[in-house]
């Protein structure tokens, strides 16, 4: 599921990485001092993310926040198509 902002539109993997980091949701809630319900909505993008939040994610998962991000707007998506 995408979700769209304008003609951006962009996929969290958050809920990926944290899988791959044997992490379980409510440690990163914690760690992220959200609840675990918020963590769990913004990992089916429930909501759009703050890059701030996106950035201690990745802190914390030592991912960089643009890994995290699945981008298909038309000039990723044209780069893609190109590589």
């Amino acid at each position: 599921m995408y979700i769209y902002i304008g003609d951006f539109m962009y996929k969290l993997k958050i809920k990926q990485y944290r899988i791959n980091k044997h992490i379980r949701q409510f440690e990163l809630a914690k760690k992220l001092d959200v609840s675990q319900h918020y963590l769990s909505e913004l990992e089916h993008m429930k909501y759009p993310i703050k890059i701030s939040t996106l950035y201690k994610i990745g802190k914390i998962l030592k991912v960089c926040p643009k890994d995290m991000i699945e981008c298909n707007c038309p000039i990723c998506k044209n780069k893609k198509d190109q590589d």
